[in-house]
């Protein structure tokens, strides 16, 4: 092969300086390679120390030297090809990590592959052997891992516990009875299946280990089957540890132990067995002198009472002192008759108390078995038995006899055929048989007839696969009576766990059904009126709707609220509400068909389910007819009292398909019968929901202009009509919207009123009006009296009187500064609070002015007692004159009328000469309106008070 160097290989100084500085600093690997014999091949222009370091190769020994001579294994690589297509088009390419070999040099390589604008080709690689030699090694330890995991007989379990991920081996999942894809591979999966008894032990072994690790962590708990049966397995598990000493996974098997464990269960049982029966025979053997009181005694003796028995020593002394002082008398007496010769045998049982303090139970039965010559007794052999757990047993059958007999809950014992053996009193007492009844028959004797075979079969299903059942079922006593019960019955073990019968305990729950029937009733009905609450109305609603569907019929649903509701309630009290609601509940479900619903869904709103609908009309006599029983006055607390209902309808199919939009667009439409005047009906539609969101934006812009200061106050003067003369200002709200621009009153005013805002707007307003004047008085400027508007939800507050005179104090202004005006109708519907209220204003020195006066229904008797200093011509009277002979007439009554009473009067709204004279004629005072002046701003009014 030609090795001379191609013409052009060598690079000026500038060019050689500029590789260098490029790459030298890099750890990557960087050749750059020109081609040549067309492509076939390339040499080296450029080599950086990193690839020096790398391929273990001097740069001097490849700079100018073909690719294929310096790495001849770069075809078999595959790198050659990549530089070829590079080359060619110019393209980057990636070669992912190869293993490169060759004579000299072998390694993973990583490139990625660069063609120059001077047509040459860069190399840019990394050495990743020892990465790529990990995942080769992990791979093949992954798959021997996964090969042992499927073929080794038990089961694989594998912690990590940084990422918590669980996995478990097929062979894990197939030991519970589960197919792979059957359980998931979580923690969970293991912790849920863990035996209730088993769970804390192991979980809190596994905690310590975790916290001080070990080589092995090992325990045996029980594992839930599928089948419902617990089996017993071992864990073993390796912890992975790093260099901090804390566990990050554990790799362990599961073993399944079961039949170990059976036969340890079964030599448990034959050791404990044998243990009785050594114990039967290994007992304390005494040999007593009778004359001195001395006893040998056996190594069984010392070891039952806790003793070495190397070192023990008995008498009758220290026999006397170990027995329980309760005994004495009874063991002394039973020795002084047996050696006395008044009894055959000795025969006792004491107390005695054992090295570590506990007492223990003890059988003595001693013989004399030596006598002197004149027959006195010499020597008595006998046993001591520790019957300690005879007596416990004992006691454990008295309590549990004393249980059976005085328990509350029946209690019935039956043989495996299902023969009664035994009952006890509260058997008796609850199914009305006696013991000697019952004993010899089947429980079917209180069969109530109300389960079918499958119950009873998979009743027994139940008790033949997991040994016990509990559930409800109805009997029948023996006087007839079906009456539900509690039942448990439960499998009755032999000690070699065969089945012997069982034990049934079970408990009357008439009264606790009754209750529970009691409480549902109580959740789904108003407790007042008894009628479905809204809850179980929702619910009616929902069926009604499935079955409108399937039939294509109509269904409508009438929302019923009563008109001034809670007029009644202040006036006569809550008791007489409660009547009202109660009769007005019978009247309605006195205006519907038997399949129909009537409810009550909150306060003083009742809803009417109407199913089978086939028109509008239809609906609508069904509306009449509720209105007209409202018509009818009701009596209450000895009283008559007539009641108005406002009724808004919704339609099925037509304006909804949903229960709750079904009952929302109901409510919405007797909102709109209110707003018409009350006592009406209204059917909805989509144009409701139109105002209803417009009414919902406009609330949410009101809180926003709230909380932005977007209200301002304008300030109109009132004028002394004899002479023209400014005796004070009506300061007037307005809204600057930021995008919507000033918005008059009577757009948000209305809203403001029902959703409450009135409170906070009024509120502001006043402290507003008197903050300006303040500022008007601490500049010399004489505004005379400014006159607020207050809402009749303001008066209502108990506090408002404080709060007003409170703000007067906190703006150093005096009381006659200040006139408010409140709305005839409201001093008319509000008799006792507001004019309380209003009273300590007017008698603090502050002026009241009826607003809107004549629009109203005024009892002219009632209003001299009113605290009232003003009478406003409503604008509506004064707008008309002189054209309209009635206004004229209605404000010359109202003129006489603020005369008569002592009352300044003041007409609203002029706007003409005309209004003015006619007045002016009438005797009436003061007057406001464009006549004389707009409403006008902060600085108009400064101006105005200049000129004064």
């Amino acid at each position: 092969m030609n090795s001379r160097k191609p013409a052009g290989v060598l690079k000026t100084d500038a060019e050689t300086d500029l590789y260098r500085e490029l790459t030298d600093v890099l750890d990557l690997g960087i050749a750059v390679y020109q081609a040549v014999d067309g492509g076939k091949d390339f040499i080296f222009v450029e080599y950086n120390p990193a690839a020096e370091r790398m391929d273990k190769t001097k740069r001097d020994s490849v700079i100018g030297n073909r690719l294929t001579e310096v790495f001849p294994g770069v075809v078999e690589f595959g790198l050659m090809q990549v530089l070829q297509r590079v080359w060619k088009s110019g393209l980057t390419e990636t070669f992912p990590p190869r293993e490169y070999r060759d004579g000299r040099i072998k390694g993973w390589r990583e490139n990625r592959i660069y063609k120059l604008a001077n047509n040459n080709v860069v190399a840019a690689y990394e050495d990743v052997t020892a990465r790529e030699e990990a995942r080769v090694q992990r791979e093949a330890t992954d798959e021997r891992y996964r090969l042992l995991t499927d073929s080794t007989l038990d089961g694989v379990w594998d912690w990590d516990l940084i990422s918590g991920e669980l996995y478990l081996s097929p062979r894990w999942k197939e030991q519970l009875g589960y197919m792979d894809d059957e359980l998931p591979n979580e923690l969970e999966t293991w912790k849920s299946r863990l035996h209730p008894d088993d769970r804390d032990g192991v979980l809190t072994h596994l905690d310590h280990f975790l916290r001080n690790p070990e080589k092995v962590w090992s325990d045996e708990f029980r594992l839930l089957h599928k089948k419902g049966y617990y089996v017993w397995t071992m864990a073993r598990g390796t912890p992975v540890i790093n260099d901090d000493g804390v566990v990050q996974r554990i790799l362990g098997v599961h073993i399944d132990v079961e039949d170990r464990k059976k036969f340890e269960q079964r030599l448990a049982d034959n050791e404990q067995r044998l243990t009785l029966a050594l114990s039967a025979a290994n007992q304390g053997l005494y040999d007593l002198n009778v004359q001195t009181g001395e006893a040998i005694v056996n190594q069984e003796y010392a070891t039952m009472l806790g003793y070495d028995s190397s070192t023990f020593k008995e008498t009758n002394a220290s026999w006397l002192e170990r027995m329980h002082p309760d005994d004495h008398e009874a063991v002394a007496k039973t020795y002084s008759d047996y050696i006395g010769g008044r009894k055959d045998e000795y025969r006792v049982e004491f107390r005695l108390r054992t090295a570590s303090g506990k007492w223990v139970w003890i059988l003595s039965i001693g013989r004399l078995v030596e006598w002197d010559s004149d027959g006195k007794p010499l020597r008595m052999l006998g046993t001591h038995t520790d019957i300690t757990a005879l007596k416990q047993a004992q006691e454990r059958v008295r309590q549990a006899a004393q249980v059976f007999s005085s328990t509350i809950e029946g209690v019935t014992i039956t043989d495996l055929n299902g023969t009664i053996l035994d009952v006890n009193k509260a058997f008796s007492d609850i199914t009305g048989y006696s013991r000697e009844e019952a004993i010899g028959h089947n429980p079917s004797i209180l069969k109530s007839g109300r389960h079918d075979a499958n119950f009873y079969a998979s009743m027994w299903k139940s008790l033949l696969e997991d040994g016990s059942w509990r559930g409800e079922i109805w009997n029948r006593n023996k006087q007839g009576v079906v009456y539900p019960e509690i039942l448990t019955i439960s499998q009755v073990f032999d000690d070699d766990q065969n089945p012997t019968g069982y034990v049934a305990v079970f408990s009357d729950i008439t009264t606790s059904k009754q209750t529970e029937e009691r409480m549902d009733f109580m959740a789904h009905h108003d407790p007042l009126t008894q009628l479905p609450n809204r809850l179980l109305f929702n619910a009616r609603l929902e069926q009604a709707i499935q079955r409108s569907t399937r039939e294509n019929q109509a269904l409508a649903v009438m929302f019923i609220d009563l008109d001034r509701f809670k007029q009644i309630n202040d006036s006569f009290g809550h008791s007489v509400g409660d009547e009202l609601l109660l009769q007005c509940a019978v009247r309605l479900q006195t205006a519907v068909r038997g399949n129909d619903t009537v409810g009550r869904i909150s306060g003083d709103e009742f809803v009417i389910l109407l199913e089978n609908i086939k028109s509008s009309e239809n609906v609508s006599i069904h509306v009449r007819k509720v209105i007209q029983l409202f018509n009818e006055p009701f009596l209450l607390a000895d009283h008559e009292i007539t009641v108005t209902c406002s009724i808004g309808i919704s339609l099925f199919p037509d304006d909804c398909k949903e229960p709750s939009c079904l009952l929302r667009n109901a409510d919405t439409a007797m909102y709109l019968a209110k707003e018409e005047g009350r006592n009406g009906y209204q059917f909805y539609t989509h144009e409701m929901t139109t105002a209803a969101a417009e009414y919902l934006f406009m609330e949410n812009a009101l809180h926003q202009a709230l909380r932005e200061n977007q209200f301002y106050l304008v300030y109109q003067p009132q004028i002394e009509l004899s002479n023209g003369d400014y005796i004070g200002v009506e300061a007037l709200i307005r809204w600057q919207h930021p995008e919507q621009g000033v918005i008059p009153p009577s757009h948000f005013i209305p809203v403001t009123e029902k959703t409450g805002l009135i409170q906070e707007i009024g509120e502001w307003v006043l402290k507003e009006a008197c903050r300006q004047a303040s500022e008007w008085k601490k500049r010399g400027l004489d505004f005379r009296r400014i006159a607020v508007n207050i809402s009749g939800r303001q008066v209502q507050n108990p506090d408002f009187s404080n709060f007003v005179i409170s703000t007067l104090e906190e703006y150093n202004l005096s009381a006659d500064c200040l006139e408010l005006e409140v709305t005839e109708s409201f001093l008319m519907e509000h008799e006792d609070e507001g004019i309380r209220q209003l009273r300590v204003l007017q008698e603090a020195g502050i002026t009241i002015a009826i607003d809107d006066f004549g629009t109203g229904y005024s009892s002219l008797s009632y209003l001299k007692y009113l605290p009232v200093n003003k009478l406003k011509i409503d604008r509506s009277f004064v707008r008309d004159i002189p054209d309209d002979s009635n206004d004229m007439a209605i404000s010359e009554a109202v003129i006489a009328l603020g005369g008569a009473l002592g009352l300044d009067v003041i007409g609203e709204g002029i706007e003409t000469e005309e209004q003015v004279a006619f007045l002016k004629a009438k005797g009436c005072a003061l007057g406001q309106g464009f006549y004389y002046y707009k409403p006008l701003s902060v600085e108009d009014i400064e101006s105005l008070c200049l000129q004064q």
